[in-house]
């Protein structure tokens, strides 16, 4: 049995929305944006690929306050990707209740594996945090191979470190493109965690909805 990480087994406290917005507010330029819902809406759709482009958390920020204010100003982008990473820090990530319960009970019966896209530099202080590594008989995160979900062989390397054949997986996730038709098309069995604010257009590929 394998799971996703981010927003499947932890969380961050604060939205994107909010945390671009006291990002604003700590430069000292609140009403920058006007549409702070629109902003972070593009910021999480770009995260993905201009993180795997920077290769550093830091740059990556930076680069994505250059798309929401149109690269206007550098050192401006650079003030407020570092006030993103101290607002962000400071609230921290946490595990949703019951994880930490369900990862004990189920690793009594079965290899657990974690396959998580995103950077080394993210990711694995982020497991650490959490304290869920040795939960895990297998862990993967995206950025050591420069494979990332959805691209099959990442699912295929974590069943690798398994040892058991991709069909003898069930992957848990939430987001249906990256997690639930990449495990699928890998050749595992799919559980969506679907959050009430979530919708799928793709004909529906999972074996179970939770």
């Amino acid at each position: 049995m394998a799971f996703d990480l981010d927003s499947t087994l932890s969380y961050y406290p604060l939205s994107t929305q909010e945390v671009l917005q006291r990002s604003l507010e700590r430069v000292g330029v609140p009403h920058l944006i006007e549409d702070i819902e629109v902003a972070a809406t593009r910021y999480n759709a770009a995260w993905p690929e201009t993180e795997r482009r920077c290769g550093s958390i830091l740059e990556t920020r930076k680069v994505l306050w250059g798309l929401l204010l149109g690269d206007r100003d550098d050192d401006l982008c650079e003030r407020l990707a570092i006030a993103y990473d101290d607002v962000r820090n400071e609230t921290g990530v946490l595990l949703y209740p019951g994880v930490r319960r369900m990862l004990s009970c189920l690793g009594a019966r079965y290899r657990l594996g974690l396959l998580t896209n995103g950077s080394t530099e993210m990711q694995w202080p982020k497991v650490r945090d959490l304290g869920i590594e040795a939960s895990f008989h297998a862990i993967v995160v995206a950025g050591d191979h420069g494979l990332y979900k959805p691209d099959p062989r990442v699912f295929q390397l974590l069943a690798e470190r398994l040892g058991c054949a991709p069909a003898q997986v069930l992957f848990v996730g939430d987001n249906y493109e990256f997690d639930v038709r990449g495990a699928h098309d890998a050749g595992m069995r799919t559980a969506w965690l679907r959050h009430p604010e979530t919708d799928a257009t793709e004909p529906a590929c999972h074996d179970i909805e939770l």
